[in-house]
């Protein structure tokens, strides 16, 4: 069966697939039903014979001559030398003949009994191999234990059954009566509830949880003890970390060094847990996180606002394909590199899928047919297609987009009308803040004030240069003018220049951004640290605007933590 045949199986389950098999894939379960019948003596008698004597020098890592014979597909095809077994003609097949000279192995011979055993399974026409190669290709599919169904396994025969409790104990005493051991006695059950908790939930039971267990005499007293672990929100937790190990979760999108959060990634971790807490059958938990948009029948306009629970849990567990590592939020914009980060988060999750539901190193078949694993280059880009439309690189969505926005009935409306009352409550808020300010606002102190009448005070209080600036030679001073003129280089002055006899500030020269400092000395510093000094000037700007409107008054704020910055933006050192 392909690959893609495989992941049409996890998708449809197994009814589907047998309903649409084709007439090959019937013939080759035939042929299978009737290959386990016949190669009962290979699996019992041959091949543990080749493993104890011929697998060290013709084996999966060491093939001398070519030849490996760990597989009945590799004896079918020989060695360099070319088939090594005749079907049915056993005196002429040398994997024989060289047995029976004792030239093979050449340390630790067989025995003649087992040189019989060989001589007898290929006289009788070899049952176990394949006979052509396409039934040889077929086989090789299949004697992969990825690609074969599980069976259930007969527990074995064991000398002290009487201490075997489940079929489990049979295969550990079945083992340890080889080397002549058994089962240890019972533990005492304070060590027993110990080991139960442990390996359910990770956490040492509490002791009241130990008592309750020590003082329960009844017949059920474990089977209800392993009941409540198993019960417990802690069991999922626990056991789902080992899934999500295998499906590859993470919190961030592991980028190398734009590791960028996946803020909603612990919506499939939770999601997880909860199916492990509420014992989910295995085949539900898979397909729901291979295909839970399909399954949930999801509508995104008529289910934003009414989602079922069932659904939007379908949906959460499709994150399961986007767990492998995706640094296409962080593309740099060069097409090459865009693409290239396109397909490595693709092939990203391609590789967690073989990994974690068919036990496959799949990426090796991307560049070449794969060297251990019965896959071909052609399998690796069949598997890919099956996934391409959910990750179409002409049509990329990036992490921090890929949202659905679904919810039960009830709860969008509930967030929109919380907004809403949050929205009045702050501006009940706000209003009884500024009432609190207005009624608690400290009362102004006059450090210092003048009214910029023209007089003696404006040269007794006020300087025509900058501070510290004598006017040295080269340095342009401020003008003071005592009388408001009707026009400046030139130009009328605003209506309400003229008007008043406010002082004027006006060009001399290069004066640029230079400003009238006082001759006032006192401490600006606020009285509680961060507070705002309020400075109002009755200064006006004597450029005439193109609109010719009167020019604005301006008003200078200086507050504690600029009070150094000189510059005309922050206000400066008016003073």
């Amino acid at each position: 069966m392909s690959i893609l045949g495989l992941l049409f199986l996890m998708l449809c389950g197994g009814e589907a697939l047998a309903d649409e098999q084709s007439q090959d894939e019937k013939s080759s379960e035939q042929f299978t039903k009737q290959d386990r019948s016949r190669d009962e003596s290979f699996q019992s008698e041959v091949m543990p014979l080749l493993k104890r004597h011929c697998i060290k020098c013709h084996g999966v890592s060491k093939k001398e001559a070519g030849l490996q014979l760990h597989s009945a597909v590799r004896i079918f095809q020989g060695g360099e030398s070319g088939a090594v077994v005749i079907p049915g003609h056993a005196e002429t097949s040398s994997l024989l003949t060289r047995v029976q000279k004792n030239e093979m192995p050449p340390e630790n011979p067989l025995s003649d009994s087992e040189k019989q055993i060989l001589e007898r399974w290929i006289a009788d026409g070899a049952p176990g191999l394949p006979v052509n190669e396409a039934e040889a290709e077929s086989m090789k599919r299949d004697e992969h234990w990825a690609f074969t169904r599980l069976q259930p396994a007969e527990p074995p025969h064991v000398g002290q059954s009487e201490i075997c409790r489940t079929p489990i104990d049979q295969f550990i005493q079945f083992e340890l009566e080889k080397v002549g051991l058994r089962i240890s006695p019972a533990a005492d059950r304070r060590t027993l509830i110990r080991r139960v908790s442990f390996i359910l939930t990770g956490l040492p039971p509490t002791p009241a949880e130990i008592e309750n267990f020590l003082a329960d005499e009844s017949a059920e007293a474990w089977s209800n003890m392993v009941e409540r672990y198993l019960g417990s929100e802690q069991y999922g937790v626990r056991w789902g970390r080992h899934w999500l190990d295998a499906a590859g979760y993470a919190d961030s999108n592991g980028y190398f060094n734009a590791d960028s959060d996946r803020p909603l990634a612990w919506k499939y971790r939770d999601y997880v847990v909860r199916s492990i807490n509420a014992d989910k059958p295995f085949d539900q938990f898979i397909r729901e996180q291979i295909a839970g948009d399909e399954l949930s029948g999801f509508d995104p306009e008529k289910h934003r606002k009414a989602a079922t629970p069932e659904m939007i849990d379908q949906l959460i567990a499709t994150h399961y394909l986007r767990n492998g590592q995706d640094g296409t939020g962080e593309s740099d914009g060069n097409p090459d590199e865009v693409r290239i980060d396109r397909y490595t988060a693709l092939e990203s999750s391609q590789q967690i899928i073989a990994s974690s539901l068919l036990g496959l190193t799949f990426q090796c078949a991307k560049c070449h047919d794969h060297k251990f694993e019965p896959l071909t280059q052609k399998d690796f880009y069949q598997f890919q297609s099956v996934l391409f439309p959910t990750y179409n690189h002409e049509k990329w969505v990036k992490p921090n987009d890929r949202f659905v926005y679904a919810n039960p009935p009830g709860v969008y409306d509930a967030w929109e009308k919380q907004i809403t009352d949050a929205k009045e409550r702050l501006a009940v808020l706000q209003n009884d803040l500024r009432d609190w300010s207005t009624k608690n606002r400290l009362p102004e102190l006059v450090r210092f004030s003048d009214d910029f009448s023209i007089g003696d005070r404006l040269n007794e209080n006020w300087s025509a240069t900058i501070t510290g600036d004598d006017g040295p030679a080269g340095v342009s001073t401020v003008n003071l003018l005592t009388t408001a003129p009707e026009s400046l280089n030139d130009q009328p002055l605003p209506a309400a220049l003229s008007s008043n006899g406010l002082l004027q500030i006006v060009e001399g020269g290069a004066t640029g951004d230079k400003w009238l400092t006082t001759k006032q000395t006192f401490d600006w510093t606020p009285d509680i640290e961060g507070q705002w000094i309020q400075v109002t000037f009755s200064l006006v700007d004597t450029k005439v605007r193109d609109d010719e409107k009167p020019a604005e008054r301006i008003a200078y704020g200086i507050a504690l933590h600029d009070f150094n910055n000189n510059s005309t933006v922050a206000g400066g050192n008016i003073l």
